[in-house]
Parts: C-alpha cells; structure tokens; sequence
C-alpha cells in the first residue's frame, strides 16, 4: 500500500508534504511521552516550552500561538499553577497578567529540552539548508492563514533583501545568512 507522498509520479510538493508529517508525528510522540512522563499534557508541556524561550506572555497570546481557545489555555495554565510550574503577575496595565515559570517549571523545561536533544541532533543534521527550507515552508503555511503566529526573519518589517541577493537585519544591523536566519525573533514585528 502506497500512501501520499510514495508513489513515484508524486509531485515535490507531495513529498516535502509527507517528509514533514513524518516529523510532525515523531515530534507529537516524543512531546506525548514528555508530557506522559511528567504528568502533563502535551498543551501544558508546549506552553511551558513557550514561556521558557520567549519570555512571559499573556494567555490569549498563548491561545493564538497554539491555535486553541483562550478558556482552553486558561484551563492549562490553572493545572500548570496547580503544579507550582508557573505564576501570573500583573502586566503592564491592571487588566493584564502575565504566565511567568516559577523556580520548578524552569527546572522541569530544562528536563524537557534534554528530553529533546534526539529530535535537535537528527534536524542539525539537514543543516543550513534544511532550516532556510523549513522557514519556507513556515512561510508559506502562514501566507496561506495555516499558522496565525510567524516570528521568523522573512516575515519581519525589519528584513532586508539587499539588490545583490545579501539578507539583512536593519534592526540588529547584521547580515542575515541560511544560520543565522532567526525562526522565534524576540524583536519580530510584522511586515
């Protein structure tokens, strides 16, 4: 039996599409077995990730980063606080508050992301190509309104492509090369 993506007529498109959802189930299994592991679930452990590398968020930023609700990341982060993982602190005005980790959801994200060296170490080996391919890819499926979050450089007002081909950073003043190109831009602003 032949599923898409392996039959020889099958377009390029067709394989990249099936490539990346063998990567989308591996990653699924390996995040399920994390969060099975560490009593969480797969929601819980992908916020705990989130706020580990971006920094505090508000809650219905969460549900846009996840395509959820915000009831359903509400729910989330009131087990997370449960668990002593996170906290909520006001943000910049009274009506905002903040999931900031705690102490112990630090320590249990660093667990996490040793938990995910296998799945780093099989991506570095595609290289710089490989991540200038995925942006693409991430490019495109927000083009298409597939993903409602897109902090990579290619989508950034500050990304400059020069008129002899050289990528640049107008706000880091730096140049932008296939490993250097950012995927979760903390100074993102949309283009």
């Amino acid at each position: 039996m032949t599923t898409p993506g392996d039959a020889p007529e099958s377009t390029v498109a067709e394989r990249l599409a099936a490539a990346l959802e063998r990567i989308a189930h591996a990653r699924r299994a390996v995040i399920q077995d994390i969060a099975t592991r560490n009593g969480l679930t797969v929601l819980q452990v992908e916020i705990l990730r989130h706020v580990h590398a971006c920094g505090p968020i508000r809650s219905s930023d969460l549900a846009r980063e996840f395509a959820v609700s915000t009831p359903t990341v509400s729910d989330a982060i009131a087990a997370l606080r449960h668990k002593h993982y996170v906290e909520q602190r006001p943000g910049a005005d009274a009506r905002t508050r903040l999931v900031y980790l705690t102490d112990v959801g630090v320590h249990t994200t660093r667990r996490i992301d040793v938990d995910l060296i296998p799945f780093r170490n099989a991506c570095a080996e595609a290289g710089p190509a490989g991540l200038a391919a995925a942006l693409d890819v991430i490019h495109g499926l927000w083009r298409q309104g597939v993903l409602s979050v897109d902090r990579s450089c290619v989508t950034c007002v500050h990304y400059l492509v020069g008129p002899d081909g050289t990528r640049r950073c107008e706000l880091l003043g730096v140049e932008l090369t296939p490993e250097t190109l950012r995927v979760n831009c903390p100074e993102h602003t949309a283009a």
